[in-house]
């Protein structure tokens, strides 16, 4: 008996399909660059209307949804997301976010320490596994992962403040102040990091030096009620 021969795909159609599909994801990452968050969501959602697996689409659509405040749902798309593809690191860093804002810490932790153990230079995986460790109460564990992300990107001025603050709730103030000081020169508009300062020198009693401190955390941000109390 004859074999059947298989239908030949219409490789036409297939390559408009593909195209709609890339036309409008970028119309969509353009809008979520400008911060266009609705409309960039209605965009990635056309997408997924044809193609449901596609990874960049889910995963942005995920992201917008965090920036929305609505992390379940944008927990819920990014791991739809890490489903179609286990190997991205930014995909697991920006799960490990939407986990922590819902305060699934463990869960969050293990989602950094996926990102890090595919790109063992993600100097922002290695910050956001600290503040997550730091939610742990594990502090010595959460400074080590700051001081691994300011060894990858020695200009990270958020690492150095959230460092200070976990030396500081160590009681290693003289490290506290230095680490505070740091972030100050790295971002001199940096009003938290000069409150903490002004907290930690107070601490230490040099009352003049945290005076100064505060102030400038004030000039900085006139309404930083923290600052002013």
């Amino acid at each position: 008996m004859a074999k059947t021969s298989k239908p030949i795909p219409n490789r036409t159609v297939v390559n408009k399909k593909l195209a709609q599909v890339e036309d409008l994801f970028a119309q969509g990452s353009a809008l979520h660059q400008q911060g266009k968050l609705a409309q960039a969501q209605a965009f990635y959602k056309k997408v997924l209307n044809i193609q449901p697996r596609h990874f960049d689409a889910l995963h942005m659509s995920g992201v917008v949804a965090c920036q929305q405040g609505k992390y379940q749902l944008g927990c819920e798309l990014i791991s739809k997301a890490i489903h179609v593809n286990q190997n991205n690191a930014i995909a697991y860093n920006n799960h490990g976010l939407a986990l922590q804002e819902l305060k699934q810490f463990d869960a969050a932790a293990a989602s950094y320490e996926r990102a890090i153990a595919l790109q063992p230079d993600y100097a922002e995986a290695y910050n956001n596994l600290g503040n997550v460790l730091n939610e742990l109460k594990k502090l010595e564990a959460a400074v080590a992962s700051y001081e691994r992300a300011i060894s990858i990107k020695p200009d990270y001025a958020q690492a150095y403040y959230n460092r200070g603050v976990v030396l500081q709730e160590l009681k290693r103030l003289e490290a506290a102040v230095a680490s505070y000081e740091r972030a100050i020169a790295l971002k001199p508009d940096l009003a938290e990091a000069y409150n903490n300062r002004g907290v930690v020198l107070q601490e230490l009693k040099l009352l003049r030096a945290a005076m100064a401190s505060y102030e400038r955390a004030i000039a900085i941000r006139p309404d930083y009620a923290e600052a002013y109390n």
